[in-house]
């Protein structure tokens, strides 16, 4: 399912007037999202999961075509955990 499969299944769902609406809504509720783990929040959606960011820590590497090596520094990024209800509704 893609963002527009989404935003019509929610339309159809609900009682939208039209797949805009539905599309609105979709974009605001990433922009929450997204605006919230950026800003060092969590956010706990119920029977979904958990949207949060965690510290990656610096790591070494090499690149493949030099077999140089080099330092990847830490960095940021979100992560998502899946709830146990959602665990249990997909492993049906």
């Amino acid at each position: 399912m893609n963002k527009k499969e989404l935003e019509a299944a929610l339309a159809a769902t609900d009682d939208l007037k039209s797949n805009a609406a539905a599309g609105r809504i979709v974009d605001r509720l990433i922009n929450v999202i997204t605006a919230e783990v950026a800003a060092g929040g969590t956010v706990r959606l119920g029977d979904l999961g958990v949207f949060e960011p965690v510290q990656r820590a610096a790591r070494e590497a090499r690149n493949p075509n030099t077999q140089e090596r080099m330092v990847i520094p830490g960095r940021r990024v979100p992560r998502f955990r899946a709830s146990k209800a959602f665990k249990d509704a997909v492993s049906k």
